[in-house]
């Protein structure tokens, strides 16, 4: 899974050229794909799809619709775009795992295929969660259908398994591997040194 950050149609195709072989799923961050003209949006999405990368605006986006109570439009807007993974996360409007399990059921039944994301933007609350809190987390959201689960880290690397200092958290990150199937865990590692960890 990579983060696009906004590239144009020309960048995409450029960039698909070298990488498609290696991207199983492609994450419209922060919002952006409200901020294209809906035909590029679409045209972007399609080029993806026609690469076999699966798209999905993140969970970002997914949160304000939720936030603003429109599944039915989300719903509409997703389909109408072409996007066929979505991401279901609380890292900035926390959710009640009651209504994040039947989120994620009522995306399944219209066809998509769910990711989701533990983890919160908040620091203070992000630091808050214990690798077993995590790992309770992780088997809910698959339990519910998602496919995979992608443990927060943030662009900055410095949540989840990340200390301030970007350095990754042994203890914890080892007790969590030891609670979950980590073959369907994406673990965010933003800056190079933690991809090498």
């Amino acid at each position: 899974m990579v983060l696009d950050k906004g590239l144009s149609l020309t960048e995409t195709q450029n960039w698909l050229e070298v990488a498609a072989p290696y991207v199983d799923v492609v994450k419209l961050g922060w919002g952006t794909s409200g901020l294209f003209p809906l035909q590029t949006l679409r045209e972007k999405i399609a080029m993806l799809r026609a690469a076999r990368i699966g798209v999905t605006p993140g969970g970002t986006l997914t949160e304000l619709y939720l936030l603003q109570n429109r599944i039915p439009e989300l719903i509409r807007d997703y389909t109408d775009c072409g996007f066929d993974v979505v991401e279901v996360s609380d890292g900035t409007v926390p959710m009640h795992p009651r209504l994040r399990s039947r989120v994620i059921g009522m995306l399944l039944a219209e066809g998509f295929r769910v990711v989701t994301e533990i983890g919160s933007k908040e620091p203070a609350r992000d630091r808050r969660m214990t690798p077993h809190q995590r790992a309770d987390l992780v088997a809910a959201d698959l339990e519910a259908g998602a496919t995979h689960v992608i443990i927060e880290a943030r662009e900055t690397g410095t949540l989840g398994f990340f200390a301030e200092s970007r350095e990754l958290l042994e203890q914890p990150f080892n007790e969590f591997l030891q609670l979950v199937d980590s073959r369907r865990i994406v673990f965010e590692a933003p800056m190079k040194n933690q991809q090498v960890e």
